[in-house]
Order: C-alpha cells, then structure tokens, then sequence
C-alpha cells in the first residue's frame, strides 16, 4: 500500500505516478510495473521442422486407426522416458510417434508408421502404405 503524506494526515493513490501502477482490488492495494505491449516476433517462412509436424500431423490423420495407435501406445507404455526433473513419464501414442519420427522426416527420411518390431493386421491406403 502506498500512501502519500499532505501535511499531518495522509491519503490512499489510485492509478499512475512516477512510471509505477498503484491499484486497490479485494486484496488490498498493489504497487506494479505497467504492462509492457510487446512486438510480435516476425513470422518468417516455416522451419524445417514445423514443415515436418505438420507432414507427420497429415499422416495421423489420414493413415492412423485404433490399431496403429494402440500399437504406438503399446509402445510408449514399454518405453518410459524421463523428464527434465528427472522423473519417468509415459508419453502418449502421439507424443511417441511425434518424437520418434521427427528428426528422421527433418532429416529427408520417410517416417515409420508402425513402432519398430509391430506388424499391421488391418487393411490401409495406398499412400499410406508406402511408410510401412
């Protein structure tokens, strides 16, 4: 709470003085620095892997099925990774396949469309077939 001294009493400030915000709200008065309105940084052309993302994110939803996602879920469950505390969490189907496939379209390779030891029992598309 900020209060001003006029004389020998002294009063409450609302609003700006001296490039600093005082308020008052339910929790009492508050001294803060005003908002800043940021530049939007530039949109650019796309970077190589934001062009991969968005290819794989085509490829889930034109070629994945319950079956390919459980396979990929499957796999996720028997392959724990560890976060940046250190702890181990189970990614889900997408995150698995995201993460796995990535580097490899950045890198001009066709991605996998099963995890790696799977077969496909179930039928799927001719241009989805050519990632099996």
């Amino acid at each position: 709470m900020v209060m001003i001294q006029k004389g020998d009493g002294s009063a409450e400030i609302e609003g700006k003085f001296g490039g600093t915000i005082f308020r008052h709200d339910q929790c009492g008065e508050h001294a803060q620095a005003p908002p800043r309105g940021g530049i939007p940084p530039p949109r650019g052309p796309p970077t190589d892997r934001q062009k991969a993302f968005r290819f794989l994110l085509n490829i889930v939803r034109r070629c994945f099925t319950e079956e390919i996602a459980a396979y990929w879920q499957d796999y996720a469950n028997k392959h724990p990774r560890k976060n940046k505390k250190g702890e181990t969490i189970t990614l889900t189907w997408f995150q698995m396949f995201i993460s796995y496939n990535i580097n490899k379209v950045v890198a001009g390779e066709d991605p996998d469309l099963l995890p790696p030891g799977y077969e496909l029992i179930g039928e799927t598309s001719e241009w989805c077939r050519r990632f099996l």
